[in-house]
């Protein structure tokens, strides 16, 4: 039996379920509830994924990688929390649980969550995350589309909360975003941000994957080199500094090295980056 290509295998929510259950302890996927957002069939295709080609998935670069970044972005998050902001936006939040995983140490620091994501995908996650993520009353939901010329529902809450400390992160989202628009959205989150904000995301090189991301909104998807001073250059001149810089082949290898060991290739296709507003 062959298996198809990763990305049509399964998606993020699978893998990281997979991983979660299946993997050996070292290589654990920390997302625990990620299986809790799928169905009964993709549970199954899971359990079998997992028992009998678990060293097929571990043959595509991406596996490593999404350990590696599901585990970066959970420190990203918590470090957030202790730092002791007021709410965290996670822009094109998919499957992520992360605030449900951790919703204990959010309300213990008072810390509120935003989900943001396609109107139908967001209405969805909602309507799940109430029936098998349990609790869920720090969490706001709230329809999101960067490639539209005005978010009018991120914008109002913003303007809601200017003045309050914010941490933005967008996970595996960038890549689908019109240039144009990803950069004024960029633009327009420096001035809102204040001194104490942060934002993390990830992005693609402009060199790889050409038409990864493409699609009728989407002529010329967001991309950047993955050179620290080309980049912080560009963060530069959108009104940011620059915090943490990392390529995921590097990123893989902190946080992702028993799988490297034990022959799963390196993802080179993306970077990371943590940002502050420069001014």
């Amino acid at each position: 039996m062959r298996l198809p290509n990763l990305s049509f295998l399964a998606r993020v929510g699978q893998v990281r379920a997979i991983q979660s259950r299946y993997e050996t302890p070292e290589n654990r996927n920390p997302d625990h509830m990620a299986v809790r957002l799928l169905p009964g069939g993709k549970r199954l295709e899971c359990a079998v994924r997992g028992r009998w080609f678990l060293n097929r998935l571990r043959a595509e670069p991406f596996y490593a990688y999404l350990l590696a970044r599901t585990r970066y972005y959970d420190q990203v998050f918590l470090d957030a929390v202790d730092r002791g902001v007021d709410h965290i936006l996670n822009l094109g939040c998919g499957g992520d649980t992360r605030a449900y995983r951790f919703e204990s140490r959010l309300k213990a620091h008072g810390v509120g969550v935003v989900e943001l994501d396609q109107p139908e995908a967001i209405a969805s996650k909602q309507a799940l995350a109430r029936v098998r993520l349990g609790g869920g009353a720090h969490v706001t939901y709230l329809p999101l589309d960067l490639n539209a010329p005005v978010c009018p529902e991120l914008n109002a809450w913003m303007d809601a909360h200017a003045g309050e400390r914010w941490l933005v992160m967008l996970e595996g989202v960038s890549p689908y975003v019109e240039k144009t628009r990803f950069e004024a959205f960029l633009r327009d989150l420096a001035r809102r941000l204040g001194p104490e904000g942060v934002l993390a995301y990830d992005f693609k090189r402009p060199e790889v994957v050409q038409d990864f991301g493409r699609s009728e909104q989407t002529a010329e998807p967001f991309r950047l080199p993955a050179d620290r001073a080309q980049v912080a250059d560009v963060h530069a001149r959108l009104g940011y500094r620059t915090q943490h810089f990392e390529t995921s082949a590097a990123l893989c290898s902190r946080l992702a090295g028993p799988l490297l060991a034990d022959g799963c290739p390196v993802f080179d296709e993306d970077s990371l980056i943590q940002l502050s507003p420069s001014s």
